[in-house]
């Protein structure tokens, strides 16, 4: 059997600890923020699923009072008949794209969408 190999750095240098982190999980509310702190941090940022609901309702207005039927909608958005009448009804959200596009070329955005 052969003896491992030994340099003098080897026997210079003892054994370090390990410097790098544990891999302990976080506790359950996060990084260990208290209920209070997480509000104070995230308080304006409110419940996604409203945010996403009150948008949804702002863009089916948007959309209702810029067009005159679903196919007009399409048309300007380059999207399908279906995705526009979704948009109408209040079903589904457009893609960032989209929004851009109105923020540019609908003289109602701001005051619908709440930035005026």
């Amino acid at each position: 059997m052969t003896q491992p190999s030994s340099n003098a750095r080897d026997r210079a240098c003892p054994a370090r600890p390990q410097k790098s982190r544990s891999n302990v999980f976080p506790p359950a509310g996060g990084r260990g923020r208290s209920a209070s702190s997480a509000r104070r941090a995230h308080g304006a940022a409110g419940d996604p699923a409203l945010r996403r609901d009150a948008f949804m309702q702002r863009w089916s207005r948007l959309m209702l009072v810029s067009f005159a039927s679903p196919e007009a909608c399409a048309l300007w958005a380059n999207v399908t008949v279906q995705a526009a009448r979704n948009w109408m009804d209040g079903f589904n959200r457009p893609y960032g794209d989209v929004v851009d596009l109105a923020v540019q070329t609908l003289p109602d955005y701001a005051r619908i969408m709440g930035e005026g």
